[in-house]
């Protein structure tokens, strides 16, 4: 945690210690943290802190209620408080982890959901809400949430359900739900948890569901109510991005620092290639720091972003180290407000900013603001200035997503209160701690839409393969018996992969050749016994495939590429054929390889060529 001044150290004694569990000394003295067995809870809290007066920070229930000492408490799930039109087995006051639930409906109704759920490790049932219902209403019958009670039982239009948990649960979600004219339900389904419960990689990864870009199909094409859009990267398209930092003295440092590294992850995976959203920064602790705006020359370049995070300095905060979300947010509001009067003065009306531009706000805090008041009511602002309504057909919901990730314990109330609410998704997620949430943003990207942009891929701990699908693996039987040779190549398009023109000699024909995209270890020092010495200029083999490379998570192109010039004086652009050339299905071109590193593409200025037979594509005309 951040302190000021002298590093203050407190005691550990016998009574600081918790029952049950493991008692850890962090950060040179200053802070515990309580660690229990599996299947357990720290009780009342995880971590407490060295305060003034060198004394530990008084522990507290989820009732505001001063406990004396910690224990490890056993995780359980909540138990099913209401169930309509069926009935479930066995009831428990406790379910324990791997307790099953079994669900049956009454003659007469349907069932929608899970018949069966699972205890999970962390607290959560497995599965779907499961729901009886008779197909009576204009609305189907939302259910009830394990851990909650339902008031409404009217589904018409406009009528609406309200819903409480048990206490000693917390309530994500919508506490309230509107009957929409479309046969939807407003806001998201609510969910009762325990305090210690806490969302896993998986399910975040699953759950962060929302479109990023501006796209054709955004504004015309309307899924049903029940099908999920993971987040979704396409070319172009209009969408700010806010990342807002929770620098204040309830995150500990190297939290802090982890999060600019996960922030930067995160820009790196959308930014670097295909889509350039704008960015901006704002770091807030009493006060916010803008570290730049969504309409600053650079926030769409993410080379530059990123080293501006890098620069980032939490001693900045350090005087003054309060916790004012809505300070921050409304850093945000005012944001959107200059750059719409700044788009009024380059003459673009409507202003875009305000109109067609999509707004994603990407909150990453514990949530336990101590002043500058509720920050709810900011969201509201900025609702109004999108023109976002609560309900209707055209309420311009897809215009604004607020992201919430909270690590460790938080204010859960105010943070559920911020995040987006809409039919089927998620906005808020509880994590453990920050190497979940490194995971978290690493599984967050459906790629099903970008497996064909440049050089985008996970972070893996599995094979290289995985790391960096471009790479494959070529095979050589020279002729004359000579054997074989192997070398690594990299798939630049579907067709087309980059290789080392000392790979190969002027007799070898297209039927020597196999690519495979499983690698071999390969080094330059096996061509020595060939005479090749280490001289790399036109080094550059261009193998054109057979058949296409279908694209997948450990198949992927790794750079755009463009084909600057030809032979014979000709010059050829991306998509344009090259007139008068050489029809050719040749698996080699060679030539000189250069790298703009600023516009993030790679130029092959041809030297010579070798093809060894002719059917119907022409040089330059690539996918």
């Amino acid at each position: 945690f951040f302190t000021t001044g002298s590093m203050r150290v407190c005691d550990v004694l016998k009574s600081h210690e918790i029952a049950g569990g493991k008692t850890v000394v962090l950060l040179n003295g200053t802070v515990l943290q309580y660690i229990c067995p599996e299947g357990q809870y720290p009780y009342p809290t995880e971590y407490r802190t060295c305060e003034p007066g060198r004394y530990w920070s008084t522990m507290k229930n989820i009732n505001n209620m001063i406990v004396s000492r910690a224990w490890c408490k056993v995780i359980y799930c909540p138990r099913v408080t209401e169930f309509e039109n069926g009935y479930f087995e066995p009831p428990q006051q406790h379910y324990n982890i791997n307790d099953n639930i079994t669900f049956t409906c009454y003659g007469g109704y349907n069932m929608k959901g899970s018949k069966v759920r699972t205890c999970l490790p962390n607290g959560k049932w497995s599965g779907k809400t499961t729901i009886c219902y008779d197909g009576t209403g204009h609305c189907t019958n939302p259910g009830i949430p394990i851990g909650s009670r339902k008031e409404g039982n009217q589904y018409r239009i406009e009528y609406r359900v309200r819903y409480t948990c048990e206490n000693g649960l917390i309530l994500f979600g919508s506490k309230e739900r509107i009957c929409q004219e479309l046969g939807g339900w407003s806001g998201s389904e609510p969910e009762c948890r325990q305090p210690y419960t806490f969302d896993t990689p998986e399910e975040v990864a699953d759950s962060f569901i929302s479109s990023l870009t501006e796209t054709a199909e955004a504004f015309f094409f309307t899924p049903a109510a029940t099908q999920k859009r993971k987040i979704v990267i396409k070319k172009g398209g209009t969408m700010n991005i806010y990342f807002l930092l929770d620098a204040s003295k309830s995150i500990k440092e190297q939290d802090f620092n982890s999060t600019q590294n996960v922030t930067i992850k995160l820009i790196e995976k959308i930014s670097s290639y295909d889509v350039s959203p704008n960015y901006a920064i704002i770091t807030f602790a009493t006060n916010s720091r803008e570290v730049f705006s969504t309409f600053h020359a650079q926030s769409t370049d993410a080379a530059w972003v990123i080293e501006q995070l890098q620069n980032i300095k939490v001693s900045e905060h350090k005087i003054k180290p309060g916790t004012n979300i809505k300070k921050a947010l409304t850093t945000v509001y005012e944001m959107m407000i200059s750059q719409e009067a700044d788009e009024r003065r380059r003459g673009l009306n409507p202003p875009p900013v305000s109109n067609s531009t999509r707004h994603v706000i990407i909150l990453l805090s514990d949530g336990r603001y101590n002043m500058g008041g509720d920050p709810a009511p900011v969201i509201n602002n900025i609702k109004e200035f999108l023109r976002i309504k609560k309900s209707g057909s055209n309420s311009r919901n897809e215009f604004l997503d607020v992201y919430v990730f909270a690590v460790g314990e938080v204010n859960e109330k105010t943070m559920n209160d911020l995040a987006s609410k809409k039919p089927g998704e998620k906005h808020f997620f509880k994590i453990k701690d920050i190497k979940d949430l490194q995971e978290t943003f690493d599984q967050m990207i459906d790629e099903s839409e970008v497996l064909s942009m440049c050089g985008l891929a996970k972070e893996h701990n599995t094979n290289d393969q995985m790391k960096n699908p471009w790479n494959t693996k070529i095979t050589i039987r020279h002729s004359g018996g000579i054997g074989f040779d192997n070398c690594k190549g990299t798939l630049v398009s579907g067709y087309f992969i980059l290789t080392a023109a000392h790979c190969f000699t002027i007799d070898d024909t297209a039927e020597q050749i196999k690519v495979t995209r499983k690698l071999a270890v390969w080094s330059i020092g096996k061509l020595k016994n060939r005479g090749i010495p280490e001289f790399y200029d036109y080094d550059v083999a261009l193998i054109k495939l057979k058949e296409k490379v279908e694209f997948s998570y450990n198949a992927r192109q790794a750079g755009c590429f463009v084909f600057k010039r030809q032979i014979d004086g000709m010059i050829c652009l991306k998509s344009v054929s090259c007139a008068g050339a050489k029809r050719w299905s040749s698996r080699l071109t060679i030539g000189r390889l250069q790298f703009n590193p600023r516009e993030r593409q790679i130029f092959i200025s041809l030297g010579r060529m070798q093809w060894w037979d002719s059917n119907s594509l022409t040089i330059g005309s690539l996918p």
